[in-house]
């Protein structure tokens, strides 16, 4: 069972979400009784493999069926560290494919890397032992592998890194009373949100999203300062210009993918198949898999994991069947369609206000619900309005349009988020001058300073989160390596000569763009 397997291109990497387990460290062998320095480590989403260490966890939960848990990063793997991207190069032609993140021969050798890379291990210090049955080597050539989960990251130019991560703080983190309780900003739109910051300055280092079904994550997406994080490696004299460039310029998000985050790609990778077929029929027929994918009983395994990532990272570019980086489906997917961030950093207090102003049964009817129910809202309001559901999304699809405002997201989140943001950004001196002009009852001064503290808001909301989220990935150049080419886990012999991890013999090339290229030697 893999705790995490990952996959990546120029615009989509393998990351990291936060803080690592100060616990866990690198195996350096596994003992004879199949166990390591640390057998069990229970991660929290944001926990992530350390720039430094590219295998960090592996756990045999059970000694008698062997059933072992891994966690790599494959870029680390690879590269040495997950700043850029990484990716493997034919081990016969030395060539580059394009758009490796979706190449189905690459993402084969990707998520089995961290298994091939522990059988090394144990071969390296078992005189040449097989770690793995040759059943398991079966299990793991199919990739009938569990997904613990998987994680891919980007950069996003911003205009301010910390200013950003501030601003995501304040949209997200307020605290609300409720009944007799408390929630956040972010309960409105049903996910977690945690923010972390430095001890000394409290400036917002990174911020976490978790969005859960039930209990279960479905998907965790971070934000973060990567410069902190380099100077916390001390790595900042080991990057190039333009390695620097990128940490200075960009703000990284990691996205992950949990086991139901899996399924949750494979049910989107089933829609999109449907809409690409039937625009055109043949789309993906001489795949064997094809039948399997559409009716059969979906896993959270790698299987499931490769195909639905190839699937997903095909568009129709005019009349043509293209296959693109998976990241240009990932990205906007988690920012709009999870995060729903192109919306909130869109629309301004003005249009909130005209549309409070409509003399309009499902507008009457949005601002009347406190808490709907986010999977039936169309339904909850078409019965409170009297009116159809295609009405509901009629009106919702012209409101966007007219005010940028998506009457599926709760009103209460809009109001909230207009009456507690614009006060957190205000100055110590205006918070006074407030306090002042209410205690003398001075209404002028204090309409005065809240208005000037809603555009303040709205500005920099659509200033610096709107820029950002609405911007491309950052570009990247991809460090690809060429390695001995390790024998099939699925063919390999129980025992025989030490080998040696290939770390020394690896040739390693940052070339400028992912296009098949071959790589000199």
């Amino acid at each position: 069972m893999a705790r995490e397997v990952a996959r990546n291109d120029r615009r989509s990497t393998v990351g990291e979400d936060d803080a690592p387990h100060v616990r866990l460290c690198a195996p350096v062998e596994l003992s004879d009784n199949r166990g390591v320095s640390h057998p069990f480590a229970l991660l929290s989403p944001h926990h992530r493999t350390s720039n430094g260490r590219a295998v960090t966890d592996i756990d045999i939960e059970n000694v008698g069926s062997q059933r072992l848990t891994a966690e790599f990063n494959p870029t680390t793997i690879l590269a040495g560290n997950n700043l850029y991207p990484a990716t493997i190069a034919d081990s016969e032609t030395g060539e580059l494919y394009d758009w490796s993140s979706s190449v189905p021969k690459v993402l084969k050798r990707m998520l089995r890397l961290g298994f091939e890379i522990l059988e090394q291990f144990h071969q390296h210090s078992n005189l040449g032992a097989a770690l793995f049955s040759i059943n398991a080597r079966q299990v793991i050539e199919c990739g009938d592998i569990h997904v613990v989960r998987a994680q891919w990251a980007s950069y996003l130019p911003t205009p301010d890194v910390p200013r950003f991560l501030q601003l995501m703080t304040i949209i997200n983190a307020q605290t609300i009373a409720q009944g007799s309780g408390v929630i956040k900003l972010a309960t409105h739109l049903g996910f977690e949100f945690e923010y972390f910051t430095d001890p000394e300055g409290n400036e917002v280092t990174g911020v976490l999203h978790i969005k859960r079904h039930g209990k279960k994550p479905v998907y965790s997406a971070t934000f973060y300062n990567k410069v902190r994080r380099v100077a916390q490696m001390r790595q900042g004299k080991t990057l190039t210009r333009a390695e620097l460039d990128t940490v200075h310029g960009h703000v990284r998000f990691d996205i992950t993918a949990h086991s139901e985050g899996v399924l949750a790609l494979v049910a989107a990778a089933r829609q999109n198949l449907k809409r690409l077929m039937k625009r055109d029929p043949h789309a993906f027929t001489n795949n064997r898999w094809l039948e399997e994918f559409q009716n059969g009983d979906a896993q959270p395994t790698v299987w499931w994991l490769e195909r639905a990532i190839f699937v997903l990272s095909h568009f129709f570019d005019d009349q043509a069947l293209v296959r693109r980086s998976f990241g240009k489906w990932l990205i906007p997917h988690v920012l709009n369609k999870i995060l729903r961030l192109k919306i909130i950093a869109s629309f301004t207090s003005e249009a909130y206000h005209k549309l409070g102003q409509l003399d309009d049964r499902v507008a009457a009817a949005w601002r009347s619900i406190e808490t709907p129910e986010a999977e039936n809202w169309a339904d909850e309001l078409a019965a409170i309005s009297g009116r159809s559901k295609a009405t509901v999304h009629n009106r919702r699809n012209k409101w966007l349009e007219e005010f940028n405002i998506d009457i599926s997201l709760p009103h209460a989140f809009y109001r909230d988020l207009l009456f507690f943001g614009p006060n957190s950004l205000t100055s110590p001196e205006a918070r006074s001058a407030l306090t002042a002009s209410v205690r003398d009852g001075d209404g002028e001064a204090s309409i005065q300073i809240l208005q000037e503290a809603a555009k303040d808001f709205d500005r920099q909301r659509r200033k610096i989160v709107g820029a950002t989220v609405n911007s491309l990935p950052h570009i990247m150049p991809v460090k690809a390596s060429v390695a001995p080419p390790l024998k099939s886990l699925a063919t390999q012999g129980s025992g025989g000569q030490v080998r040696r991890l290939p770390v020394g013999d690896r040739r390693q090339q940052t070339l400028g763009d992912s296009r098949k290229r071959r790589l000199l030697p």
